[in-house]
């Protein structure tokens, strides 16, 4: 069993920022997220969410070895390295119905494989 750390997200988080604020793509905007540490920074205000009152579960109280957010407009990755020598692997990963690609992680490493599933339909 890997002890490595993994937060994600279904999109909808980097999706509501990009309404409002300039980034020239997703993957800028799952980095930004990670050094604010804080994977909803617009719930509840415009993200539907229950408003906590004692706590924010979105905050990152330590950075993880893996960040994803799935539903992207493509696929993209980088890996970056904190003040304190840690490293984070960013993974966006397309929408499925866009861009049929699956995308592998070994959680040891934190190294990626993508592939694409072919899907035909059958004629009745």
């Amino acid at each position: 069993v890997s002890t490595q750390s993994t937060w994600g997200t279904s999109g909808q988080t980097i999706e509501d920022i990009a309404k409002y604020a300039k980034f020239d793509c997703a993957l800028d905007i799952l980095e930004s997220t990670l050094l604010w540490r804080n994977l909803a920074p617009t719930a509840p205000d415009t993200l539907s969410v229950y408003p906590f009152v004692d706590h924010d579960p979105f905050t990152l109280k330590r950075c993880p070895h893996l960040y994803f957010a799935g539903n992207q407009p493509q696929y993209a990755t980088k890996l970056i390295r904190g003040q304190a020598g840690q490293t984070c692997r960013l993974v966006c990963v397309p929408s499925f119905c866009d861009s049929p690609c699956v995308v592998l992680v070994d959680m040891n490493s934190c190294e990626l494989d993508t592939t694409v599933v072919n899907i035909t339909t059958l004629d009745a």
